[in-house]
């Protein structure tokens, strides 16, 4: 039940970062392409790119 709780609650906070960079919609096509670009960058990084995630691919802890 946790795992289901910890997928719903990230599926969530990536709408609501690319519902943030949908805002930027309103001041012109550039901006909304840069805003999304941005925003896929920053969730790529923290996603795949983490000092966790490697840490976890590894499957060696952060103490050793």
């Amino acid at each position: 039940m946790n795992i289901r709780a910890a997928l719903s609650f990230n599926r969530g906070l990536r709408a609501i970062y690319f519902a943030l960079a949908s805002l930027a919609w309103l001041a012109g096509a550039p901006v909304l392409l840069a805003a999304f670009l941005v925003t896929l960058w920053m969730l790529w990084n923290r996603e795949f790119s983490s000092q966790a995630s490697t840490l976890l691919k590894s499957g060696t802890s952060a103490d050793s």
